[in-house]
């Protein structure tokens, strides 16, 4: 134990340094049958992806809006539990009036988030869902 590093000396050579060695050797005779096997994380896709940005977005955007610490009204594992399901603290209470509703929002394509120009700062709107012109043909029958 002495040589692990940031070990002191006197960690080693007391009880506690017994009680690690210890561990140790009780842990060597687990056979691997019995280790704790974690879930395997499940990848995201690029459009979740894109999506948790936005929201992570639109809580600095709250969070500031409120003076209230983002890590208070979510963290990321609440903003990826939002995209995937639906039950999630973030949909009651104060963090609902905060920025669960508009979350969803944004979540459903109803919100959107924009620069309002005119005033300098960001604004959260109803989307105007503009289609793409559709390209014709200009080629003449014959």
């Amino acid at each position: 134990m002495r040589k692990i590093r940031g070990i002191r000396k006197d960690v080693s050579d007391g009880k506690l340094g017994r009680e690690m060695l210890e561990v140790l050797e009780k842990a060597k005779n687990i056979t691997s049958d019995k280790y704790v096997h974690l879930p395997k994380e499940e990848k995201i896709s690029a459009h979740t992806s894109a999506l948790l940005e936005i929201l992570k977005l639109l809580l600095k955007i709250k969070s500031a809006e409120h003076g209230v610490a983002a890590k208070l009204i979510a963290n990321e594992d609440d903003l990826l539990h939002l995209v995937k399901e639906k039950k999630n603290p973030l949909l009651k209470g104060w963090r609902y009036d905060i920025f669960g509703r508009d979350a969803i929002g944004v979540c459903e394509g109803r919100l959107c988030i924009g620069f309002d120009k005119e005033n300098q700062k960001i604004s959260i709107s109803e989307c105007c869902i503009m289609e793409a012109p559709i390209k014709q043909n200009n080629k003449t029958e014959n």
